[in-house]
């Protein structure tokens, strides 16, 4: 049996304000609705950086018998678009953290111009889950190499 957790930490189009980082407008508001504003959405980015290494650590700090739960977890980072103004999708960031399905860490891989979809379902192959499409086929041609060690 495998248990499994989601977070999102917002949905696309971000409508909740930052008032703790003293930002009072909403987050799309700073990445389209009122012209892009880079200083503003990168300290937004940091702030969601900084809760995702949060959940990182406390989840390394939870021992499972000799390992994490980190360990036996993979944890996506990310975000749908690469350059708010425009809304495009080349080069995106993502991250995977974790072991879990034999996940091999601390590295940094590049994928130049794949979708983002061939990620998403080598995530499913990390886990025993066959399938080699996920969401619209024409947008996920294979899944990744590599992404274990």
């Amino acid at each position: 049996m495998t248990a499994v957790g989601s977070f999102q930490w917002s949905d696309t189009e971000a409508k909740h304000t930052f008032p703790w980082l003293n930002l009072s407008e909403h987050h799309h508001f700073y990445q389209h609705d009122g012209n892009f504003r880079p200083t503003e959405c990168a300290q937004i980015d940091v702030w969601y950086s900084q809760m995702h290494a949060y959940l990182l650590s406390a989840m390394a700090a939870v021992d499972m018998g000799g390992h994490s739960l980190l360990d036996e977890s993979v944890v996506f980072f990310g975000t749908e678009i690469s350059h708010p103004p425009d809304h495009t999708k080349e080069n995106m960031p993502l991250m995977l953290a974790g072991g879990g399905g034999g996940l091999k860490g601390g590295r940094v891989l590049s994928f130049n111009n794949v979708p983002h979809n061939n990620l998403l379902v080598s995530i499913f192959n990390l886990f025993g889950d066959s399938r080699t499409t996920f969401g619209k086929p024409e947008l996920c041609q294979n899944p990744l190499n590599g992404l274990t060690g």
